[in-house]
């Protein structure tokens, strides 16, 4: 038997280093699953057309605007439809040797502020082209229009018949009754984020003993820009109240980010402000995924924004509170039977916080659920190298 031509696509590119430590563990689970079988890889970054434009701030400016007329329009526009063409040249080009397709999973079903429509549209175009199946593993469903012209060019690409497996790590319901019409025509499951396993992965376990506190910050504008009424001040005004109690409490107190430029200068800014009132606090922005475990390692228990700062500490056993501006937060908790570990901004006053974190450090995760949780994605994964083996 040849050698297997395997292409993972993902979003290798981002600064929010959650995106790369999915990537990592899909693959790292693939690979074990595949054992002796030679193969080879190729990676390929979902937002590679963006990821390449030289735009001038002007040009920014004007196409934002255009989007911005053209979701009122309910069409695509012109560079829209530029960057389709593009993306299918793209493909063209890297995917032609490959026996499978891989999207390794993340926050992609989307069609609001964030729209990767352009890319999977051009890939499952291509892929069908050139008959070659694609497996959408472990993906985020993040809404459903029947009036947003965008979900519906999306939900055009998914019934193309060339996706072997669908799974989501969220929002089964909505995939498979909006998205799939009620009737699937690939094996479509639940599964759990691939980065549950980044504890193994990484090789990082828990620090024994700690009295650190972390505190995940998130950009300025993430609850307003996701429909939430909790602007930048208020905001700033939770994250330094937090910083304040804790450290009366007796705890040190860290912040952290994922890595995302905009969140790195909001924590900066409050450092600056926590610093000015003598609150001893450290800023702690990591340089590569690896270091992200490690500082989230190195925590007694953690309150955080960003989605994946949580899913690491639950592989990591760090007991965490997820601060919700997403349903994806939401779904997570519910999935790892701990539902009242992550707020709603209705509930985001210092002491319902504070003590919603200490509730988790005392009790800590339900251990025979979490085994069975990760063990979802094991057996999907298996099932999928079963059939790439057999054909």
């Amino acid at each position: 038997m040849s050698k297997l031509n395997i292409t993972f696509i993902g979003l290798y590119e981002e600064q929010n280093f959650g995106d790369k430590i999915i990537a990592d563990c899909t693959e790292k689970l693939y690979f074990d699953e595949l054992g002796n079988t030679e193969f080879n890889v190729k990676r390929l970054c979902l937002d590679y057309v963006e990821k390449r434009q030289k735009l001038s701030l002007k040009v920014k400016i004007i196409n934002k605007i255009n989007r911005l007329i053209n979701i009122n329009l309910n069409r695509i526009d012109s560079s829209q439809k530029q960057k389709i063409e593009d993306y299918k040249k793209y493909y063209e080009i890297n995917i032609k040797d490959s026996d499978i397709i891989i999207v390794v999973g993340g926050g992609l079903i989307k069609f609001t502020y964030q729209f990767f429509g352009g890319s999977i549209i051009a890939l499952l175009e291509t892929a069908y082209k050139n008959r070659i199946p694609v497996i959408f593993n472990s993906v985020g469903i993040e809404g459903y229009d029947e009036e947003d012209y965008k979900c519906q060019i999306l939900k055009k690409a998914l019934n193309i018949p060339i996706i072997r497996s669908f799974t989501t790590r969220d929002d089964l319901n909505t995939l498979k009754e909006k998205y799939l019409n009620g009737k699937p025509p690939m094996p479509c499951n639940f599964v759990c984020d691939p980065a549950v396993w980044v504890s193994e992965i990484y090789n990082v376990k828990k620090k024994k003993f700690s009295d650190v506190i972390g505190i995940g910050i998130g950009r300025a504008n993430l609850f307003v820009d996701n429909g939430i009424d909790f602007n930048k001040e208020q905001l700033f005004s939770l994250y330094y109240n937090l910083v304040k109690i804790l450290r009366k409490k007796g705890y040190k107190v860290c912040l952290f980010t994922n890595g995302l430029f905009m969140d790195n200068d909001f924590a900066i800014e409050i450092l600056t402000e926590l610093k000015g009132s003598d609150n001893m606090v450290e800023l702690y922005i990591p340089q590569s995924p690896q270091e992200l475990v490690k500082i989230i390692a190195s925590f007694r228990g953690m309150i955080a924004t960003r989605l994946h700062s949580n899913i690491i500490a639950y592989s990591l056993d760090v007991p965490s509170v997820g601060l919700v501006w997403n349903d994806k937060l939401s779904f997570f908790g519910k999935n790892i039977g701990a539902s009242e570990y992550y707020l709603t901004y209705n509930k985001f006053q210092t002491d319902t916080i504070i003590n919603t974190m200490e509730t988790a450090i005392y009790y800590g995760y339900n251990q025979k659920l979490k085994e069975q949780f990760r063990n979802t994605i094991i057996q999907d994964i298996r099932q999928n190298v079963s059939f790439l083996l057999s054909n």
